[in-house]
């Protein structure tokens, strides 16, 4: 049987407390994930710019292929390495 008709005053702060740290947690949660679409788009950009590079790399090695052939290319002084030998 209840003998109080209200709560203490202990009880409603610690309800207060946990409701304002519940609140908190849900207000974070959104930022998260509003952070976390946030980069998602960055990502599904950085990738589709990295698969323009992509492109354009084969596509420059395939002109290089048709003009000097099957050859690499020293990245530090520029000459070419034949891979036929």
């Amino acid at each position: 049987m209840i003998k109080q008709k209200k709560a203490t005053k202990e009880e409603l702060q610690s309800i207060k407390n946990i409701k304002e740290q519940q609140n908190t947690l849900i207000s974070n949660l959104g930022l998260a994930e509003y952070q976390l679409k946030f980069l998602e788009q960055q990502k599904n950009d950085l990738m589709g710019e990295l698969s323009k590079t992509e492109v354009e790399l084969d596509k420059l090695s395939n002109s290089l292929k048709e003009k000097y052939g099957d050859v690499s290319i020293d990245m530090e002084t520029g000459e070419f390495i034949n891979e036929n030998k």
